[in-house]
């Protein structure tokens, strides 16, 4: 399987304060992921890093929203700037 990356951008700037422990949803087409064989039917390739690429992410998958095209991810990003 080939490696597939995609940024995912947040905007805080409007923000005056930092977001910590802050959760974002990110929604997929999974179903179309998994027929193209672009993603693994147990999602067990899934990452998600900071912007540095440092640090990977916590997140978890709406179990009633795997694996249809609207999947429904969140994450779990440490501080937002």
């Amino acid at each position: 399987m080939t490696n597939y990356l995609r940024d995912v951008i947040i905007d805080n700037i409007q923000n005056l304060n930092n977001l910590t422990d802050y959760k974002i949803l990110v929604r997929l087409d999974m179903r179309y992921l998994i027929l193209k064989d672009k993603i693994l039917s147990y999602y067990g390739d899934i990452r998600f890093k900071d912007s540095d690429s440092n640090i990977l992410l916590n997140y978890y998958i709406e179990l009633n929203k795997c694996n249809t095209n609207n999947t429904k991810i969140w994450v779990k990003f440490l501080i937002i700037l």
